[in-house]
């Protein structure tokens, strides 16, 4: 019978911010290649400590094994130069404009669509040919032209 007293504390630790931090960190210190690499891109993005502004092998490495933790700066580096940007989850009011801006962005593509529907009718029409269906246009298998042309 399996530990679900071991499972729960594993669980616990892979998803806690310190692990988070510790993956991060090792993320970072893989893409620059070694830990001295990773100092070196983070003194690049003028990330380091006031007096010597550049972090020690030592330090990266006391910050991957746990043992203590960076400050914020060389975090949010760190997910850059891993290539993992953090998202700071968005406020409520953040929340709202993103939507906002997304349903005004929905809205400008629906009326364009529209227009270039209106002018494909226009141009069958003054061409003489048949008017196009338009009623399957999200089809899997892609617009009905497409199938059309494709079968010939």
């Amino acid at each position: 019978m399996p530990d679900s007293t071991h499972d729960t504390a594993t669980a616990s630790e892979a998803i806690s911010p310190a692990a988070t931090v510790r993956e991060i960190l090792e993320d970072a210190r893989r893409v620059a290649g070694s830990g001295s690499r990773l100092a070196t891109r983070l003194e690049e993005l003028g990330i380091g400590p006031p007096e010597t502004n550049r972090y020690s092998e030592s330090a990266i490495s006391n910050w991957i094994r746990g043992r203590t933790m960076p400050p914020a700066d060389v975090l949010v580096a760190a997910t850059v130069i891993a290539g993992q940007p953090i998202a700071r989850p968005l406020s409520v009011a953040e929340s709202s404009q993103t939507f906002r801006a997304f349903e005004d962005g929905t809205t400008r593509l629906q009326y364009q669509v529209d227009a270039l529907r209106a002018a494909v009718i226009d141009l069958y029409g003054r061409l003489g040919y048949p008017m196009p269906s338009f009623e399957n246009d999200l089809s899997a298998d892609g617009p009905p032209s497409s199938r059309a042309a494709s079968a010939g």
